[in-house]
């Protein structure tokens, strides 16, 4: 039994059980109830930590498509984790664990913040004391308004690890809020001893037996050439290419939030040419051709959606979102600016039907 509790607190990414193994007590053999709970328990570690692996190869992967002058940067940095569950059944509400996680890069971020991979801060959190037991939603502060709460994964027994955002953004004092909340029953499909795991992890699913929609999974070399031609014979991509990572104002920042905007609008969810694939297009390869990861995407489309519902003609035109978006700052243009200001404009004025 001391091996068995070993083996289920001891791997790389370990999520703890709130339920007691039977000791053996006078050399006993475990219950056949506790051996099938272990062997469960066990094996969802395993594959958590499977999957975290494989994510951590995927960030690699994207890496090596970076584009060129991308810095690889291998720097250990220490940031401390301020956890607060609001999981009813946990008993601890706040909580702080300090991590070492690698820097990757500052984009879009403002002076003194850097990114960090999400997988790898789970990873280091879950090879620590401070580990999370359970499932749970685990997300951080939106980047552009932090009374939003933005989920980067959601962790159950029986799904698999889908990172919806793949860096977040590290404060300057290296403080990172995780806010840990419960998944509603609903949203937890039940376990299901048929479902084939490696199909999973591939990004297949198991829709047949459980009505759920495919995971998203990495595009083909083809595929990625094929939408990469296409993204850039669009109109405005060599500026868009040009001002990639730079300060931009205002203006510039709308401009290249929009080519982003109409490359997903125009791609996501159409059919691949049929001598390529024969399914649709997700946001993945759209992500990779534009270089943009999926926050930096998303926050694109949210802005243009704010900006063209107060710049159009109508009842909702304002002359503050246009006098807004005019304002230069030659020193030190932040985007950070223009997006608090947009979304605390549509948190003001919300548009009634």
């Amino acid at each position: 039994m001391s091996n068995l509790k070993a083996t289920l607190l001891a791997p790389d990414l370990g999520f703890s059980t709130n339920q007691v193994l039977p000791s053996v007590i006078g050399g006993a053999t475990p219950t056949t109830s506790a051996m099938m709970l272990g062997s469960e328990i066990l094996h969802c570690q395993l594959y958590l930590h499977h999957l975290l692996d494989r994510l951590l190869r995927q960030e690699r992967l994207l890496a090596i498509r970076a584009p060129v002058g991308a810095v690889a940067n291998d720097t250990l940095k220490e940031i401390q984790l301020l956890i607060d569950d609001a999981r009813p059944t946990m008993g601890v509400v706040n909580t702080l664990q300090r991590i070492r996680v690698k820097y990757i890069d500052s984009e879009d971020c403002e002076e003194g913040e850097w990114r960090a991979s999400a997988s790898e801060i789970l990873s280091a959190l879950q090879n620590s004391i401070g580990r999370l037991s359970g499932s749970a939603r685990i997300g951080v502060p939106a980047h552009f308004n932090k009374s939003y709460t933005e989920y980067f994964v959601q962790i159950t027994a029986n799904e698999p690890l889908v990172f919806e955002t793949q860096l977040l953004v590290i404060p300057k004092n290296d403080r990172l809020n995780l806010r840990v909340l419960r998944i509603p029953q609903a949203d937890i499909r039940p376990v299901d001893p048929e479902i084939n795991w490696d199909s999973l992890i591939n990004g297949a699913s198991a829709s047949a037996a459980t009505g759920s929609a495919p995971r998203t999974k990495e595009p083909t070399d083809r595929e990625l050439e094929w939408i990469k031609a296409e993204i850039k014979a669009l109109p405005g991509y060599a500026k868009f290419e040009a001002n990639r990572s730079k300060p931009l104002q205002n203006i510039d920042r709308v401009e290249h939030w929009r080519f982003a905007f109409n490359a997903d609008k125009k791609f996501y969810k159409s059919n691949w040419p049929s001598d390529i694939s024969t399914s649709k297009i997700t946001k993945v390869p759209i992500q990779l051709a534009l270089q943009m990861g999926s926050t930096m995407l998303a926050e694109a489309i949210q802005m243009i959606r704010i900006i063209d519902c107060y710049t159009t003609e109508g009842v909702h035109y304002s002359k503050e979102v246009v006098a807004q978006i005019s304002k230069s700052d030659e020193k030190d243009p932040k985007a950070t600016v223009l997006k608090g200001f947009l979304i605390q404009w549509e948190k003001d004025h919300p548009v009634t039907k």
